[in-house]
């Protein structure tokens, strides 16, 4: 995204040099060397034209790969023993932005997929909604997972755009369609392992009081169960140090 924002910018400066030193020198002052006038005008709009190409390629190439459901596999081990738990079927998935972009008919898309999928629970890793939550809220895009029932539930923690669009509403949003949003939390699910939500480390303060630290969530936990840690943007580095 930045990348983006830069080379639109990027285009608007070459556009608006170019038609300022036209314009000087259509009136016979001459702000650069001679004959480079209508040349600054060619590079000007040529880089803008360049620019809008390349956003339009980027931003097509990623509405394509949108709609392509990839259901990626993983089979973990963890060796802990609990008793009568022996396997745990998780669906997961982040991203989502619903909203003015991605509507029902995705969700319902997804939400066939994770059916299918029989899971135990199902985890989202941030950004649900998207920054604009008004056509979620109006559309009802969420209650196309009503017919995905899953034993353990639906967790969620925090993203950037639920905190952009009001993390109020959407917390309430969410809840009213029974998904649990965690938030720094930790949640004991039927005493066989642990949910632990992490709050998204940009949503305001200063860094070291933006959410608590990973070692202080986990003080209570008994490392005895399994524990699925979930973290919008998480810190790989801090997470293998913790549970070392």
């Amino acid at each position: 995204m930045r990348t983006i924002q830069f080379l639109i910018f990027f285009s608007i400066v070459l556009t608006i040099l170019g038609l300022v030193n036209y314009y000087i020198g259509i009136h016979g002052w001459q702000a650069l060397p001679a004959g480079t006038v209508s040349r600054g005008v060619y590079i000007a709009v040529i880089a803008f034209c360049a620019s809008c190409g390349i956003v339009c390629l980027i931003v097509l190439a990623g509405f394509v790969n949108a709609q392509i459901q990839k259901v990626t596999t993983l089979d973990l081990r963890v060796h802990k023993k609990v008793e009568g738990f022996k396997t745990l079927n998780i669906a997961a998935a982040s991203d989502l932005h619903l909203g003015t972009l991605v509507g029902v008919r995705r969700v319902r898309a997804v939400a066939e997929i994770m059916r299918k999928l029989n899971p135990d629970i199902i985890l989202f890793a941030g950004d649900i909604l998207d920054e604009d939550m008004a056509p979620a809220v109006c559309k009802n895009i969420c209650g196309g997972m009503e017919n995905v029932r899953p034993r353990f539930g639906f967790f969620t923690v925090p993203g950037n755009h639920e905190h952009y669009g009001g993390m109020q509403r959407a917390l309430a949003y969410l809840t009213e369609h029974r998904i649990t949003v965690l938030r720094d939390e930790v949640v004991k699910i039927d005493d066989l392992f642990y949910i632990v939500g992490r709050e998204d480390p940009g949503h305001g303060g200063s860094p070291e009081n933006r959410r608590k630290p990973l070692k202080e969530l986990l003080a209570g936990v008994e490392p005895t169960k399994p524990i699925v840690l979930l973290d919008s943007r998480p810190e790989i580095v801090n997470i293998r140090l913790t549970f070392d």
